[in-house]
C-alpha cells in the first residue's frame, strides 16, 4: 500500500530563496542569545556585589548613620586607672574598662596553668598573682608558654565580643598585635618554659558606644 503523501519538489530558486530568507533569522537569533547571555552575566555580578554589600553593612558594628562610638580611657597609670574604676586584665596586661573587660575569660586561661611572673628573666624573683592583679608593674617577665596562650586568649577575647555585641578595646583591634601573634604562634623554635617575653603594662581606649 502506497504512502498517500509525498513530498513537493522544490527548484533551484525556492531552495535558493529559504536560504537566504532563513540567513538573517539564524544570524538574529544567535545575536539575541549572546546578548541575553552577557545581560544575564551582568545582572548576577549585580546581584552578587549587592549580596556581598548588604552582608558587609549588616555584620559592621557600626554604620554611618549611627552617632560615632564614645571612647572611654583608664588613664596612663595604675592609679589613675583605679580611681576611673577600671580592671586589670592579666591576661593582656591590660587596664580596661567595665564594656571591655572579659572578666569569665581572664579566669579560665588563668586556671589553665600554674602561671608565673617575674621581675628579672633569670627568675630569681617571682611574683605572686595577687600582686600583679593590682597592675602596678610596669612590665614583667613571663614564659614562652604564657605568650602563646596571650595570643589565643585576644583571639577568643574578641570572637566572643564580636558573638556578644560587646565593644573591643584599641590593643584588641590592633591589626599589628595580630600579626604580631601570627608569627608567635608559628615559630616553634623556644621552649615553652623559656622566660624570653616582657610583658608590658598598657592602657588602651574602649568604644562604648
Amino acid at each position: 500500500m502506497r504512502h498517500p503523501y509525498t513530498p513537493i519538489r522544490r527548484g533551484a530558486d525556492d531552495e535558493d530563496s529559504s536560504e537566504k530568507s532563513s540567513w538573517p533569522m539564524t544570524r538574529r537569533f544567535h545575536y539575541d542569545f549572546h546578548s541575553m547571555l552577557r545581560l544575564l552575566g551582568i545582572g548576577f555580578l549585580i546581584a552578587v556585589v549587592a549580596t556581598v554589600g548588604i552582608s558587609l553593612l549588616s555584620w559592621h558594628p557600626w554604620h554611618s548613620s549611627d552617632p560615632a562610638p564614645s571612647s572611654a580611657h583608664c588613664g596612663n597609670s595604675s592609679a589613675e586607672a583605679a580611681a576611673m574604676g577600671c580592671s586589670f586584665d592579666i591576661m593582656s596586661f591590660t587596664w580596661s574598662r567595665k564594656a571591655c573587660f572579659d572578666e569569665e575569660l581572664m579566669h579560665e586561661f588563668l586556671a589553665a596553668r600554674n602561671w608565673t611572673w617575674w621581675l628579672a628573666s633569670d627568675g630569681n624573683q617571682e611574683v605572686a598573682m595577687e600582686t600583679v592583679a593590682l597592675g602596678i608593674h610596669p612590665r614583667l617577665f613571663v614564659s614562652w608558654e604564657y605568650h602563646l596562650f596571650h595570643c589565643t586568649y585576644m583571639w577568643k577575647k574578641m570572637h566572643r565580643a564580636l558573638l556578644r555585641g560587646t565593644p573591643l578595646d584599641s590593643y584588641l583591634l590592633d591589626q599589628n598585635h595580630t600579626a604580631h601573634c601570627s608569627h608567635m604562634l608559628l615559630d616553634r623554635n623556644p621552649l615553652l618554659e623559656q622566660r624570653n617575653t616582657i610583658i608590658v603594662t598598657k592602657y588602651p581606649s574602649c568604644s562604648e558606644g
